[in-house]
Order: structure tokens, then sequence, then C-alpha cells
């Protein structure tokens, strides 16, 4: 049975290990664009994705993470650990959101235009250095699992 399950498992491992990668390069390429615009209109941005990212993203990316280690489990050889270092690379990508960009995304749901603090581009260019790290580690980890597919 396990065998029956590697090919479908690799390739839904793929699937979503790219729109993962896919959905954090368009919000890099996006919230980039979005620098331009004043305390009041970049809050009231931000906080119009983050109602959409906050109720999909967690379960694309944990359905992802946990395709990936089956995948790395139904795998042999060189395509096991591409998947598996795939699987890493979202799981610290999962800890850096938890632990550094909720807690800011959550600030800025607080906000009103008339309560934005005075230090909001700082705290806005260390979510966007936090996003690209983890831009770069989910297209890392899609280009481990793509990776990992063709190798046989």
């Amino acid at each position: 049975m396990p065998d029956a399950l590697r090919k479908p498992v690799t390739f839904l491992s793929v699937l979503l290990a790219g729109l993962v990668a896919g959905l954090l390069l368009g919000t890099a390429m996006e919230q980039q664009q979005l620098t331009v615009l004043d305390a009041a209109n970049w809050t009231l941005a931000r906080q119009s994705i983050d109602s959409v990212f906050s109720r999909v993203l967690p379960w694309v990316w944990n359905s992802t993470l946990i395709l990936l280690f089956l995948a790395g489990f139904l795998n042999r050889g060189l395509p096991r650990w591409l998947s598996l270092g795939a699987g890493v690379l979202l799981f610290i990508g999962i800890v850096m959101t938890v632990s550094i960009e909720v807690p800011i995304n959550k600030q800025i749901a607080g906000w009103t235009p008339g309560t934005i603090p005075a230090d909001w581009a700082e705290l806005r260019a260390r979510w966007l250095m936090f996003h690209d790290a983890r831009t770069a580690m989910g297209i890392l980890a899609f280009a481990c699992c793509l990776a990992g597919s063709v190798k046989r």
C-alpha cells in the first residue's frame, strides 16, 4: 500500500509546496508595492489582506507540511531527503510566522487610523524582513520537493 500512495502524495506535496511558494512570493511583491502608502492606508490594506490570509494560509501550509513529511516517509534515497528537507524549511517558516509575524499582524489588526504608533514603519520593515526570509525558504522548499519528485 505505501508504494501505491507514493506518487499521489508526492504529486500533492509538490502542488501544495508550489502554492505556498507562490502565495509567499506574491505577498512579498505586493507588500513591497504597499510601502508607498501612508500609515493609514497601509494599515487598512494590511488588515484586509491579513483577514484573508490568516484563515487560508494555516490550512494550506499545514497540509503541505504533512504531505511533505509523508512523501519523505514513502520515498527512498535522494527524493526522501529532498522531501524531508522541504518539510524542515516549511516548518522553520511556520515557527517564524507564529513567533514573529503573527504577533505583528495582531498589533496591526488593533490599529485604527488614529492609533497607529509612531514606529509603524519600523514594525513594517521588521515584518517585511522576516517575510522575505520566509519566502526564500518557501521557494527553496518548493525547489527541493520538485527536484525530489523528478529524481528517481
